[in-house]
């Protein structure tokens, strides 16, 4: 496996480590009763991972 395609793995690995933890993390929130604003911030954080993978994804396959 070539360095590029280890660092590549590597990151992808880590983003889904993120996105996983985020999900988590909204979901503890929820049950805590959280409302609105109080998951603004963590939805968002959540949405820019997951757009961040997507790009990612998208670059490796041109």
């Amino acid at each position: 496996m070539t360095d590029d395609r280890r660092r590549y793995q590597r990151e992808v690995e880590r983003l889904l480590e993120q996105i996983r933890e985020r999900v988590r993390e909204l979901q503890l929130l929820k049950v805590r009763g959280a409302r609105g604003a109080a998951l603004r911030e963590h939805k968002r954080d959540l949405s820019r991972t997951r757009r961040e993978l997507a790009a990612l994804v998208a670059a490796s396959s041109l």
